[in-house]
C-alpha cells in the first residue's frame, strides 16, 4: 500500500498538483524571512531556506499519506466493508 501511496503522490507531484499549496508556501516563507535575510549572509539565508523546505517536503507528504489513508478508511467504511469493526 506504501508503494501505492508513493507512486500516486508523485504523479500527482509531476502533473503538479501542489502548485498552488507550495506557491503559498515559498511567498508566505520568503515573508517570513525578510527579516533575517536582511540579517544574514547571501550562504547563510540560502541554508536556512533550504531546511525550512526541507521540512515542508517531509511535511507534505506526510500529510498527503495521511489523508489518503483517512479516505480510503471513509470509502471502506461507507461500503461496509471497514475491517476495523
Amino acid at each position: 500500500m506504501e508503494r501505492m501511496i508513493d507512486a500516486l503522490y508523485i504523479a500527482i507531484e509531476q502533473e503538479g498538483g501542489f502548485e498552488k499549496m507550495d506557491r503559498a508556501v515559498t511567498e508566505e516563507c520568503d515573508r517570513q524571512l525578510t527579516e533575517y535575510r536582511n540579517r544574514m549572509g547571501q550562504q547563510e539565508y540560502e541554508n536556512l531556506r533550504d531546511v525550512l523546505f526541507s521540512v515542508y517536503a517531509i511535511a507534505k507528504k506526510s500529510s498527503f499519506e495521511e489523508g489518503f489513508k483517512a479516505a480510503m478508511r471513509l470509502v471502506l467504511e461507507f461500503t461496509g466493508q471497514n475491517p476495523l469493526t
